[in-house]
């Protein structure tokens, strides 16, 4: 009797125990985000779908919304990833719950200043940013996945929200469907008669494809929400841009107020050195555009959105670059004539360069325009350029006022 109660209790603890053993390891991260950062929406939009697609067989979409009425973001606060192999919960940080758990991730795992986002955690490691997180992100599943997994990270509070996710679902059409009539058989037969069947469609993308509920376009957002996707350096344009305005305005006060007055001035070398450092800035831009190449830029400003935008190419064929290395060479063509001694040359060449500056400054103040407020990033190589020819025609606008005068004296 007792080896037969043995034998019971031994089957009992096998088969409980069996479900454990087959279960799939599972790797399981936090991302923290902001629906106003361009380095979330790559990481979101580029880097965590492939890995999806690589790991799981099966994905399920849930969330954990906000109250009704307390709505602070149309994005929810916890969208999870749950695959069967590879999980990841994205947390929207402008809502109250999201930053209350950035806060406390930030506590918990002692990140040091400065935070940003996106921040990933996974066990008991971090990431911070768009090139950090797919440089050693994948490593890091593929070995959580050899070692028998990785659980959601110890963050204050996580565990009872993870608790509380429910699956996304579509929200079903409002209002009652329009009533149809019954299709003629007759009809019907007419109509399969003169068109040929349609192929049946064998290439729709798994379900690990679906790139899930917060997916971003910028074409979506508001004009704030744009900015706010890079906003120092957005703010920064959009300060050198009323600068630009400002300057174009004072250029043509300029020009009426003493136009009365010849001044024999001559263009100066400040001005070819100007050009010089315009041509260089213009080069790198035309490599960079022209060879799809990562523009090197700096801690403030988004120079790679720009430069992938479809604003980077004029009528969608001349790279803004190059067409820029022509402008600043013909501005260092009309220099150097005008320091010839032929009267009616020099002056000729004063006047057109203060037209191509202008024309290079006006076409600048437009480019700027779309980067805060159209593509939501900022080049700090086209805001140098811009600054670069706004300077161009202040300096020019003696020299082409007392040449237009000169020619205008010498016809009458």
């Amino acid at each position: 009797m007792k080896r037969l109660i043995l034998l019971l209790t031994f089957a009992l603890l096998l088969f409980s125990a069996a479900p454990a053993d087959a279960q799939s390891p599972v790797v399981r991260a936090v991302l923290f985000y902001s629906p106003f950062c361009s380095h979330c929406h790559k990481v979101i939009n580029e880097d965590i779908p492939p890995l999806s697609q690589q790991y799981n067989q099966e994905v399920v979409w849930t969330h954990v919304a906000e109250a009704p009425g307390e709505e602070t973001s149309e994005i929810p606060p916890l969208v999870a990833l749950e695959g069967d192999a590879f999980q990841i919960l994205f947390v929207n940080t402008v809502t109250p719950l999201g930053s209350e758990l950035f806060a406390n991730a930030i506590e918990t795992y002692a990140i040091p200043d400065p935070v940003g986002v996106p921040t990933l955690i996974v066990g008991d490691q971090y990431m911070i940013g768009s090139a950090d997180i797919p440089a050693q992100f994948p490593a890091i599943i593929s070995d959580g996945l050899a070692g028998g997994g990785i659980d959601w990270p110890d963050i204050p509070g996580l565990a009872e929200n993870v608790a509380l996710l429910t699956p996304l679902e579509e929200q079903p059409v409002e209002g009652p469907e329009p009533e149809t009539a019954a299709p003629d058989p007759q009809d019907l037969a007419e109509e399969n008669l003169a068109a040929p069947a349609e192929p049946t469609r064998t290439d729709d993308p798994p379900a690990t494809d679906n790139p899930g509920p917060i997916q971003f376009d910028r074409d979506e957002l508001s004009v704030r929400e744009r900015v706010l996707l890079d906003p120092v350096g957005n703010v920064l344009s959009i300060f050198i841009l009323i600068g630009m305005a400002l300057s174009v305005i004072g250029v043509a006060a300029r020009w009426r107020s003493s136009a009365g007055q010849i001044t024999e001035t001559g263009l100066s070398w400040y001005s070819l050195a100007l050009i010089l450092v315009g041509m260089g800035v213009a080069a790198y831009l035309s490599f960079v555009e022209t060879s799809g190449t990562d523009a090197i830029c700096g801690p403030v400003g988004d120079c790679n959105t720009v430069q992938q935008s479809e604003y980077a190419l004029l009528f969608g064929v001349i790279p803004i670059g190059v067409l820029g290395l022509f402008g600043y060479a013909g501005l260092m063509i009309a220099w150097f004539i005008a320091g010839v001694q032929a009267r009616t040359q020099s002056n000729l060449a004063k006047l057109a360069f203060f037209l191509f500056a202008l024309a290079g400054t006006l076409f600048s103040i437009y480019l700027t325009f779309l980067e805060p407020f159209v593509i939501g990033a900022t080049c700090m190589w086209c805001l140098s350029s811009a600054v670069i020819m706004t300077a161009l025609t202040i300096l020019s606008v003696d020299p082409a006022r007392a040449a237009f005068l000169e020619l205008q004296a010498s016809k009458s």
